[in-house]
């Protein structure tokens, strides 16, 4: 399985754990980490992330359920690692 492969899964697994599964906690401490840096300046940090996961989207609409019709990835990622 390639690099590109393997991260479209995980993105998968991501959104399956959180919105589903309405485990949006979990899926951010098994897939984003304790180092998880947001990059967008338009989207909040980690803990106001899973507060707006759990109370704005999970509990607010607890039907909600999200259906991956296709995920799409490219070459090697432009961020910086390390």
């Amino acid at each position: 399985m390639t690099d590109i492969e393997r991260n479209k899964q995980t993105v998968v697994e991501f959104y399956e754990l959180a919105f589903n599964a309405k485990q949006p906690e979990q899926a951010v401490e098994k897939y984003l980490g304790p180092q998880y840096i947001q990059h967008n300046p338009q989207a909040p940090e980690r803990c106001r992330f899973v507060h707006r996961l759990r109370h704005r989207v999970c509990r607010a609409v607890p039907e909600l359920s999200i259906e991956i019709k296709r995920v799409v990835g490219e070459g090697p990622s432009s961020l910086p690692t390390g």
